[in-house]
């Protein structure tokens, strides 16, 4: 038998979240995105 890899995190995803949040984040009033990290899940806010 082989062992398989099953990863619990999925980076492609959380780095397209990242990115989006950068790129449609209302910058004219000075608001920066939030990003809060909990211990079950994280998240995105953009303002």
């Amino acid at each position: 038998m082989e062992r398989k890899e099953i990863m619990l995190f999925d980076f492609d995803c959380y780095r397209e979240a990242i990115i989006n949040v950068f790129l449609h984040n209302e910058w004219v009033n000075l608001n920066e995105p939030m990003i809060t990290f909990y211990s079950d899940r994280i998240e995105i806010l953009s303002r």
